[in-house]
C-alpha cells in the first residue's frame, strides 16, 4: 500500500450504534484531536494525541505530520466516555497515546490571551503573537476582541467538565495502551522533541 502524504486528511465519523453524549464535545473541548498513522517497516503505526484545549495538540500534530510524513485521521466527536473509548481501541488498534499535560492555570493564561480581529477574522494570541499596535489588527487595522466564550467563568466550567469526563477515558487508555504524558508547558519545539524521545522517534525525522 502506498504511503500517504502528511497533508492527507480522513474524517472518522462516530458509528450510529455508538450514541454521543448530550454535549457535542468534552466540556466544550475536542480532547482527542488527531490520530496519527506512520508507515514504518511496512507496518502502520498509529498514535492518538490528546489534551485539553490550549495544550498544543494541533501544533504538535502538524509537526509530527510534516516531519514523519503522517496521515491525519481526524476524530470527530469520540471517544467521549468509557464505552466509546473501549470501542475506539478495539476499532483502531492504537500503538500509543500522547497525552499533552497542561495545568489549568496555564490553560487559562493561554485561552484568555486569545484575540480575534472583527474585520478580517485573523487570530492573535497576546502571549505568542501580539499585534504591533495594541488591540489593532496588523493586517486590516480592525479592532481585536476576545471571543464570547473565552471568559474565566465559561472556561472554568469547561475545564471541570473536561476533567470529570476525560479521566475515565485516560484510565482505559493507560490500562490497555502505551501512554506517554508530555509536559506541554514548554516551547513547542521542546514538546516535540520530548514526544519523539518518548516514542523512540528521531526528532529531526531521519
Amino acid at each position: 500500500m502506498k504511503k500517504s502524504s502528511g497533508k492527507d486528511h480522513v474524517q472518522i465519523k462516530m458509528p450510529e450504534n455508538v450514541k454521543p453524549d448530550e454535549a457535542p464535545r468534552l466540556g466544550g473541548f475536542r480532547p482527542f484531536y488527531l490520530l496519527q498513522c506512520l508507515w514504518e517497516h511496512r507496518q502502520m503505526r498509529k498514535y492518538v494525541i490528546m489534551g485539553v484545549q490550549g495544550s498544543g495538540k494541533g501544533t504538535q500534530a502538524k509537526l509530527l505530520a510534516d516531519t514523519f510524513d503522517l496521515v491525519h485521521l481526524i476524530v470527530d466527536g469520540f471517544p467521549r466516555n468509557a464505552r466509546q473509548a473501549e470501542f475506539f481501541l478495539e476499532s483502531f488498534d492504537i500503538d500509543g497515546v500522547i497525552n499533552l499535560h497542561l495545568s489549568d492555570d496555564q490553560v487559562e493564561r493561554r485561552i484568555l490571551s486569545r484575540r480575534l480581529c472583527e474585520g478580517c477574522g485573523l487570530d492573535y494570541n497576546l502571549i505568542a503573537h501580539r499585534p504591533k499596535v495594541e488591540d489593532t489588527c496588523d493586517v486590516c487595522n480592525g479592532r481585536l476582541v476576545g471571543r464570547d466564550d473565552d471568559t474565566p467563568e465559561a472556561l472554568g466550567k469547561r475545564l471541570r467538565d473536561y476533567h470529570s469526563k476525560t479521566k475515565p477515558v485516560i484510565e482505559i487508555f493507560e490500562r490497555k495502551e502505551f501512554v506517554v504524558t508530555i509536559d506541554a508547558d514548554q516551547a513547542k519545539q521542546d514538546v516535540f522533541e520530548d514526544i519523539c524521545s518518548a516514542l523512540g522517534l528521531p526528532a529531526a525525522g531521519e
